[in-house]
């Protein structure tokens, strides 16, 4: 998906703030997985995790895909 929004001249937000502040709004939604957000933010998992931490926020906890052994 694409989209052009038109921002004024003088706000002092680059693409990358806006992609970055995007991608924080629809994690904290539960709209995006941390994984989506970071891709998103165009950051590494890492690095985004470690933003969420700098601004205070709590990322949520990722639960791992397991496999479980079949019962059969």
């Amino acid at each position: 998906m694409q989209i052009t929004i038109d921002l004024p001249d003088n706000l002092p937000l680059t693409e990358a703030d806006v992609r970055i502040e995007l991608a924080i709004v629809l994690y904290q939604q539960h709209s995006l997985s941390l994984d989506k957000a970071a891709q998103l933010a165009v950051m590494s998992v890492d690095d985004f995790y470690q933003l969420l931490i700098s601004r205070h926020m709590s990322p949520r906890p990722q639960i791992p895909m397991t496999i479980l052994p079949n019962s059969s």
